[in-house]
């Protein structure tokens, strides 16, 4: 590939990427669940940019962030646009196989938002009293901002969480548990069992 055409697969690549940040931070109050697919499946993005780039740093923040990328329970989460973006991604950056000159120059982008991702899920695991993996994903923010070529533009400081974050975790101190199966189904609406009379007047 020419330096213009592998340009141009990453800076595809890194638009998912901050979709699915911006889809995690949309959960993390309202619906944390639903944010774990893409949680689960920036670990295979992450894998794949290590692996085309040879940065060393970036093998080091991928192998780091495996821990806070599993899901509870061993379950596979249910796929979500976010996630399918991402697992598009991973796919998208193994087409431009590995690059010559082994640098994330012509990354910088892609990292950037690598770095507002993983920062986000770390931010999800905090507040999901899971700190191990809330460590595990601040291991690996600091070993994607090493993999930016000196000289590069300064990623913002990590954000904690809003204090709206923070006030509706206080009122739900449960929220982030399973249902179980039979909460589940009870919390599910029901088909009407009688028959369906239409709000249309006849003339």
């Amino acid at each position: 590939m020419t330096p213009e055409e592998r340009q141009a697969f990453y800076d595809d690549a890194a638009r998912p990427a901050a979709f699915a940040t911006a889809q995690i931070r949309r959960h993390l109050v309202t619906n944390p669940h639903a944010a774990q697919d893409a949680c689960w499946a920036a670990s295979d993005a992450l894998h794949v940019a290590a692996r085309v780039t040879g940065n060393r740093h970036l093998h080091r923040a991928a192998n780091a962030y495996d821990r806070a990328a599993r899901a509870p329970y061993g379950r596979i989460p249910t796929p979500t646009p976010a996630g399918n973006a991402l697992r598009t991604t991973a796919r998208l950056l193994a087409l431009t196989g590995t690059a010559k000159d082994r640098t994330v120059v012509s990354m910088m982008l892609l990292v950037a938002n690598f770095i507002s991702l993983l920062d986000t899920v770390a931010q999800l695991r905090s507040l999901q009293e899971r700190h191990a993996q809330a460590d595990a994903a601040r291991r690996a923010v600091v070993h994607t901002r090493e993999a930016r070529p000196a000289g590069g533009a300064p990623s913002p400081p990590p954000a904690g969480p809003s204090p709206q974050a923070r006030l509706a975790m206080a009122a739900f101190p449960n929220a982030w548990a399973p249902l179980p199966q039979d909460a589940q189904s009870r919390s599910a609406p029901s088909a009407p069992t009688g028959p369906v009379r239409s709000g249309r007047r006849r003339p």
